[in-house]
């Protein structure tokens, strides 16, 4: 029966039937009601919506995946993973933020229309005229088949989305039936040819095969965003991340072109650079208070000001601050004292390390705290921690035998703000990424325990991992100091 309700998904009377059903305030009579018409009507207000007003007006929009309210892994009491969580208070929450333009509602691996039900009210339900956009991205057209994908997006936009993203586009044709879908129920989709429009139907290119059709999809019209999936790309090209990042700028390139904005997802590390090469949609994951820092970092780069966050911003920096003198004050702790560690999990690149004792020395504990990392009889490593005005920055320095520093060296940056008293995250700064093109992704984890030290790195957008733990209930004897330790010396 549900076949053949799909297979009908071209018939008028069909389309009506089904967005009469989605609209709020639907009052269960399932006879069809008059075909409403999407540009008036189902998407959350006639007027554009944040994130669309800033792209018509050529500005950037920063905006976030809504994180599920239902803890990681949660399973029923049968074992069963339980599917991600979406409630209208925090979509209220979220709404309220004025540092999100746009909420994107990730429903690919499984469609959810009481989620879009409960974010739309959620945004609703907001006090004030600016409202986010908020996008949801349904699974895909190979994986659900046109009739379904086309059932969506009507039912998506009759809840009141005002947008919708269709995963995985492999060609022109492909990007054309997307299309259809929004012509179908006469959704006033903003396009370069339709700029008064406010629907947003947003394409993605996450296919190896797809990127050599790019150029002909975004010549295909009647859509508003053409974008790059990096991750599944990446994977795509079977871990190939220079040339993801590659094909993901030639389609933020011709998207440009076409006169429409491109998204991409940025981490604390590759904020700068996707700013830099163009994106206008600035996607970050993670929680609120996580992506917070990040857009009030992006925001001045992008030539926006920064909305007054009044006691909240004096009190988030204030906890910002606090917790880095907490962090140093708990390596402080350790002054004077050496442990040794090992490798979790290594990788081909730690190869040199392999069967070597491995040594830290917590030393030089005034407003500097550095921490010499011995490697066997190599001591060219040091950790320097320094406190700033408002953080943490991590250096490293690298020195030759006779002491003088080594032609890569004091790359680093500073802790992020969501960083803890025993957990601090170091994005690469710009000086980083000029001495080390391929660190500039790179992101250091640093952990202190009463019982463990625990330093980490992974380079955003690769495999690449490291992660040496160590043990701080057992002191070893303190080392020799590390190369050059007396230039060294603030």
């Amino acid at each position: 029966m549900l076949q053949l309700v799909l297979q009908q998904a071209l018939s008028p009377l069909w389309l009506a039937s089904l967005i009469s059903l989605a609209l709020p305030g639907h009052n269960g009579d399932r006879s069809p009601s008059a075909h409403p018409d999407l540009r008036t009507t189902g998407t959350l207000q006639s007027t554009p919506s944040a994130a669309v007003a800033l792209w018509k007006n050529k500005q950037s929009a920063f905006g976030m995946f809504v994180p599920s309210e239902r803890a990681p892994g949660a399973t029923d009491a049968q074992g069963n993973r339980l599917p991600p969580l979406y409630t209208e208070a925090g979509a209220r929450a979220l709404a309220a933020n004025p540092l999100l333009d746009y909420l994107f509602l990730n429903l690919e691996a499984r469609y959810d229309a009481d989620a879009v039900r409960a974010m739309v009210a959620g945004v609703r339900a907001t006090p004030g005229a600016r409202k986010p956009t908020l996008l949801v991205r349904i699974p895909t057209i190979e994986a659900a088949g046109a009739d379904s994908t086309k059932a969506r997006v009507a039912q998506a936009l009759a809840l009141g989305a005002d947008g919708v993203v269709i995963p995985h586009v492999r060609s022109a044709d492909e990007a054309r039936l997307a299309v259809s879908f929004f012509t179908a129920v006469r959704a006033n989709v903003w396009s370069p040819r339709n700029p008064s429009g406010n629907v947003v139907a947003m394409l993605m290119i996450e296919d190896k095969g797809a990127v050599a059709t790019m150029r002909d999809i975004a010549a295909v019209p009647g859509y508003s965003l053409l974008s790059c999936g990096i991750g599944s790309l990446t994977r795509d090209m079977g871990g190939d991340a220079p040339g993801a990042e590659a094909a993901c700028q030639q389609a933020r390139d011709l998207s440009e072109a076409a006169g429409m904005p491109s998204m991409m997802t940025a981490t604390p590390a590759t904020l700068g650079d996707r700013i830099t090469r163009g994106y206008r949609g600035i996607l970050l994951s993670g929680s609120v208070a996580q992506v917070e820092p990040i857009i009030r970092d992006g925001l001045p780069r992008t030539g926006r000001t920064v909305p007054s966050g009044g006691e909240a911003a004096s009190a988030s920096t204030s906890a910002s601050t606090s917790a880095s003198a907490s962090f140093l004050t708990a390596l402080r702790a350790h002054c004077g004292k050496a442990f040794e560690g090992q490798i979790v999990n290594p990788q081909a690149a730690d190869s040199a390390m392999r069967g070597q004792r491995l040594v830290m020395h917590v030393r030089g504990c005034g407003d500097t705290v550095r921490v010499p990392f011995h490697v066997g009889d190599n001591r060219s490593r040091t950790w320097v921690f320094t406190q700033t005005a408002s953080s943490v920055r991590l250096k490293h320095d690298h020195r030759h035998e006779d002491g003088s520093e080594d032609k890569v060296t004091q790359y680093g940056g500073d802790a992020l703000a969501s960083g803890t008293a025993a957990r601090m995250e170091f994005a690469a700064d710009a000086a980083t990424a000029a001495l080390i093109p391929a660190a500039r992704t790179n992101v250091w984890t640093v952990e202190v325990s009463p019982t463990r030290f625990s330093y980490q790195l992974r380079r955003e957008g690769t495999d690449r991992r490291f992660r040496v733990d160590f043990d701080l209930t057992r002191p070893v004897a303190a080392p020799p100091a590390p190369w050059g330790f007396e230039r060294a010396l603030p």
